[in-house]
């Protein structure tokens, strides 16, 4: 959806879309600034999950005079577009605070603190006792760890609808009721997270604003405009869909 919305906009203003894929690893920037070079693009924009981070790629396109724009990269130093992941976070929780609940959990891989940050200052704030589970393949680690707990979250935040669907479905194999024993929050708004049972709610991931938002911002950069503090940057909020889940 991303990737649909920035077409369509740069599209409505004269410019074609080509898709480039470079190989993860070491040689992932060399290679996409040598297919920038064959192309001509007049911008190009790094993607989440294209394998190359700002920091390679930003000095070899800058050397070409090719502008640029990352995705949801936290960090670099050139135009961006991001996602308030924590945010979106801190409201599901506050949410749950809301409800009653006193004991919650994270689960998912914790060396990733785009959720955690917002996960602990809601906690903080709202004086809640958490744990956090380590469980950075899937959901069913993280229900084995719940399972396993004394006393248990009565709340779980997951690191991604994928993640929640796992977990819950470990849970129901182990004979526990999503809300009745635990209610469940995942992330992203993936579209079966309606069809789930009981339905999952979740934050939203606002693709098509993010996809909007950098179409903008690289159609300023492409028409000269001044950017403040010399770089534009834009960050997008998620918002909380509330199911049966929580």
């Amino acid at each position: 959806r991303k990737m649909a919305a920035f077409e369509a906009s740069v599209r409505a203003a004269g410019y074609a879309m080509h898709i480039l894929f470079p190989p993860r690893g070491g040689e992932g920037a060399e290679s996409l600034v040598q297919m920038a070079a064959r192309v001509r693009p007049a911008a190009v924009v790094l993607f989440p999950g294209c394998g190359v981070g700002e920091g390679a790629a930003a000095k070899a396109l800058r050397d070409r005079g090719i502008a640029f724009l990352t995705i949801d990269l936290p960090g670099g130093r050139g135009d961006a577009v991001l996602i308030d992941r924590a945010q979106g976070v801190y409201d599901a929780v506050a949410y749950l605070a809301g409800k009653g609940h006193r004991h919650v959990a994270y689960a998912g891989p914790l060396d990733v603190r785009t959720r955690l940050d917002g996960f602990e200052r809601a906690v903080r704030e709202h004086g809640l006792r958490s744990v956090m589970f380590d469980a950075p393949e899937d959901g069913r680690e993280a229900a084995r760890q719940w399972l396993a707990c004394r006393p248990r979250p009565t709340a779980v935040q997951m690191y991604t609808d994928v993640f929640a669907m796992q977990f819950m479905a470990a849970l129901h194999e182990a004979g526990v009721r999503v809300p009745d024993d635990v209610a469940v929050v995942g992330f992203d708004d993936r579209s079966f997270a309606a069809l789930a049972w009981p339905t999952l709610t979740t934050v939203a991931q606002p693709n098509t604003s993010v996809g909007e938002a950098a179409a903008e911002m690289i159609l300023k950069r492409l028409a000269g405009e001044d950017a403040p503090r010399g770089r534009w940057e834009c960050v997008v909020p998620t918002r909380l869909v509330v199911r049966d889940s929580a």
